[in-house]
């Protein structure tokens, strides 16, 4: 009889091992990525590679979900009230954190309201010009910008966007008058260059590298795949920090699944797939643990405050 009951409790203890090491296992069943962008643009391309590897390396789907609109604000509000349980995450730039916040009265998240998973990648901008251009080197444009303050243009994809803070950043590190022309995206920009409407553009490598000439790229290092390229930095100018894009979940993740997508994420920009899709589409892949990214897009909330304040923009 006795032997009977130990077998019992025996059986019963091992059954609840299994269903505890089942319920502990992660993920357990698809993850929800919303990128609060259009199918198609750059952080959906990214994305989605990135998402690939990512269920490689975790061994489970991660199904993407777009919530465009608002500059990204719709999708991160969405992420911000969802419950922190490792099933509903975001992919996409800081900069509806970082510059957001600044721009629009009463958002409903801010950036504490997030946990930091990981960088994947740096949205590169460049300083580019029409192929025929005058401007042969940054040189070239920033005295032409002394001699005749105001006089030289530069578009981006709108008022506030990653490309207007930064050709308005490195005007203003400068001590020299640029006059911006915003349009609804690179689409739109590249065109005005090249039909001598505006001098240049302030644009993503994947616009700027194909069809303008990049004169200085906002990077602390060089681009493989135009080393010939310099930095601004390199050049003796102020660097402007890049676009920051990367996972993102709503606050209080419990710590075994922030740990265990840190690790996913790791393993997902390190891969030989994803750096060479990284190179095929002309972006700069560099993974940056959450603790790191946290601090990154922090230090970008001070600076976008400092300058979206000094450029007298009123949140709307």
């Amino acid at each position: 009889m006795v032997s009977r009951f130990r077998a019992a409790v025996c059986t019963l203890a091992i059954a609840a091992t299994g269903v505890a090491s089942a319920q502990d296992k992660y993920p357990a069943q698809p993850v929800q990525v919303i990128i609060p962008y259009s199918a198609g643009g750059n952080s959906d391309v990214m994305g989605r590679a990135f998402l690939d590897n990512l269920s490689k390396a975790l061994g489970s789907q991660f199904v993407v979900t777009n919530r465009d609109g608002a500059g990204g604000t719709i999708g991160f509000a969405q992420l911000a009230a969802a419950r922190p349980d490792g099933y509903t995450l975001a992919f996409g730039p800081t900069s509806a954190i970082s510059a957001a916040p600044h721009l629009v009265k009463k958002l409903p998240y801010t950036l504490n309201d997030f946990s930091y998973v990981c960088q994947v990648f740096e949205n590169i901008f460049a300083i580019a010009v029409a192929p025929k251009s005058k401007y042969r080197t940054l040189k070239d444009l920033v005295d032409e910008a002394r001699a005749n303050p105001a006089k030289v243009s530069f578009g981006s994809s709108g008022i506030a966007s990653v490309g207007h803070l930064s050709g308005e950043g490195f005007a203003r590190e400068l001590g020299i008058q640029l006059t911006h022309v915003p349009f609804r995206g690179d689409a739109q920009t590249v065109p005005q260059v090249l039909g001598g409407q505006i001098d240049f553009s302030v644009s993503g490598m994947g616009s700027a590298a194909t069809s303008l000439r990049p004169l200085a790229i906002f990077s602390d290092a060089r681009l493989p795949f135009i080393a010939d390229v310099p930095t601004v930095s390199e050049l003796g100018m102020p660097a402007i920090p890049p676009g920051y894009q990367g996972l993102f979940a709503p606050k209080g993740l419990p710590p075994r699944i922030l740990a265990a997508l840190e690790k996913g994420c790791a393993d997902a920009v390190n891969s030989e797939a994803f750096r060479a899709f990284g190179i095929k589409v002309r972006q700069k892949v560099a993974y940056v643990d959450g603790a790191g990214f946290a601090q990154r897009t922090r230090d970008d909330y001070e600076y976008k405050r400092r300058l979206i304040g000094a450029l007298g923009i009123q949140p709307e």
